[in-house]
């Protein structure tokens, strides 16, 4: 499988190849870490980043429609995902999520410093890649592994809802909103890394 382009891979893996999935899921999982030690959550940790990273990484395979590089779509999905769950924790109720410091430039445990030497285009807007049918793919092995209260607030965490405002949709509270996202974190990480 490593012989294979990622533009190859990303076929393979539409067309149901699980070795295509986890050769690039490996490939770019090291870019994924790069993204999450860039960013400073104020109480919270590099796992949480690095599973909405992750998540980018795993949506972007299934969502690639060949307008660019895998390369720099995958990059651009990564660090949407990343940057729009920072987003989503300066909403409301989310204080202990509310303060980020970007680490970029950070050095490596060998002293190099990385100034973020990979380029993503920008002509593939986010927009096109919702659009693409093979999202309804994800979504149906997402729902699978979710109990239907999680899925409901995942959908409303999509949609860019406080846990407030989720709260208050499904009649529960702040805390059991923030502990039901939790679990589909770690659930969809189980996922990405058991394949």
């Amino acid at each position: 499988m490593n012989g294979f382009t990622d533009e190859e891979l990303c076929v393979k893996a539409k067309n149901g190849d699980k070795d295509a999935v986890r050769v690039l899921i490996e490939r770019y999982k090291g870019f994924v870490i790069k993204v999450a030690r860039e960013h400073f959550l104020t109480d919270g940790d590099f796992d949480d980043l690095y599973q909405e990273g992750m998540i980018g990484l795993f949506t972007s395979i299934y969502g690639f429609s060949g307008k660019s590089s895998f390369k720099n779509y995958c990059l651009k999905s990564v660090k949407n995902s990343v940057y729009s769950a920072i987003r989503k924790s300066n909403a409301d109720k989310n204080k202990p999520l509310k303060d980020y410091v970007s680490l970029s430039g950070y050095s490596d445990d060998d002293g190099a410093t990385d100034n973020n030497d990979m380029v993503v285009s920008e002509d593939e807007p986010l927009s096109d890649f919702l659009e693409d049918e093979k999202l309804e793919e994800l979504k149906a092995e997402i729902r699978e592994i979710l109990s239907d209260n999680e899925y409901t607030i995942l959908s409303l965490y999509l949609d860019g809802l406080s846990y407030a405002e989720m709260g208050e949709r499904i009649g529960k509270s702040v805390k059991s909103v923030d502990n039901a996202i939790q679990r589909i974190r770690k659930k969809i990480k189980q996922r990405i890394l058991s394949r």
